[in-house]
């Protein structure tokens, strides 16, 4: 299918008015929110393929185990927004605030915990979603818009930029099912290092591609996890609820929305390293070095990305 060119909307024609990103990408106006929400992050689900250094794809069995632990310790397993939106309306009191959370604390806020799936690999639909429907679970996956339908090429890692990615008539039918779709961008680029045009670009239009077959999309996942104050303003304005990084520790309801902290599952982590690691610490040790040192990270990443030039008509191809 082929579209008339992409326009970036008006200001505030499809989110917020413009204003002070702080305000645009907070929980609340003058009202202070207490309390964590463990965001989990997976990719790949199923065969590695015979490749040795796979950490984002969790073999099946490890899959359902995970699964099954944490139901077992009495999670609420919700899509993102379902998550944010029932901790935010809770009247948590804020106790277990702190650097550990315990037991307690988490009991107190509804064991409420948002899985979240980066990609859209089709390997969600089978052996993902079996696991999630027969326990009643929920989840957000997160596309790239322009490769729905196709496979994922920005990977760097050898045989594995085969892998298949989902169709839309396969995102539409998983989201009849509860499932939440969110955005990854629409190709999968580092949106912290392109022009401010481009960013723009990655953003709008694949809330407006998602929006044409499914729904307007209310979450959005920074591409590589990679963000800075611009895509930030960019994403919030574009009117997404929440904006995921990976943060590799617990999202605090006192929060940016626009920064939801995610904790990484790889394919070695245990049922029971997952479930203790709901209770903290909010923010792992090495996530702090990773942030203090992310700008430098970015002006080397900056200095290789190749010359944008705008092309005279954008246009997108959907893939069945």
């Amino acid at each position: 299918m082929r579209m008339t060119p992409w326009q970036a909307p008006a200001a505030g024609s499809i989110g917020p008015s413009p204003g002070k990103h702080s305000t645009l990408g907070s929980v609340a106006s003058g009202r202070s929110q207490a309390g964590w929400l463990p965001v989990l992050t997976y990719h790949a689900i199923g065969s590695r393929g015979g490749l040795r250094s796979t950490p984002w794809i969790t073999p099946e069995a490890l899959f359902e185990e995970q699964v099954g632990a944490l139901r077992e310790a009495g999670c609420r397993l919700l899509p993102l927004t379902g998550a944010l939106r029932a901790k935010l309306n809770s009247a948590d009191d804020g106790s277990g605030v702190g650097e550990e959370l315990d037991a307690g604390a988490m009991a107190a806020s509804g064991r409420v915990v948002a899985l979240t799936f980066d990609d859209g690999y089709a390997d969600f639909a089978e052996h993902a979603f079996p696991v999630l429907d027969k326990v009643g679970a929920k989840a957000t996956l997160f596309v790239v818009s322009d490769c729905v339908g196709t496979t994922a090429s920005w990977l760097p890692f050898g045989a594995v930029p085969d892998r298949r990615l989902l169709g839309w008539s396969d995102l539409i039918e998983l989201a009849g099912n509860g499932i939440e779709i969110g955005s990854h961008g629409c190709r999968h680029l580092p949106l912290d290092t392109l022009p401010v045009a481009q960013a723009r670009e990655e953003i709008y239009r694949s809330r407006m591609d998602i929006a044409e077959r499914i729904g307007l999309p209310e979450a959005f996942a920074y591409p590589f996890g990679y963000h800075n104050a611009v895509v930030r303003s960019l994403v919030a304005r574009a009117g997404y609820y929440s904006a995921s990084e990976v943060g590799r520790g617990l999202f605090s309801l006192s929060g940016d929305r626009m920064r939801v902290r995610r904790l990484l599952v790889d394919g070695s982590m245990s049922p029971e390293q997952l479930v203790s690691r709901l209770t903290g610490p909010a923010q792992l040790p090495g996530a702090f070095l990773r942030e203090m040192f992310r700008p430098v990270w970015r002006g080397a990443r900056r200095l290789r990305q190749p010359i944008w030039h705008p092309p005279p008509a954008m246009t997108t191809h959907h893939h069945a």
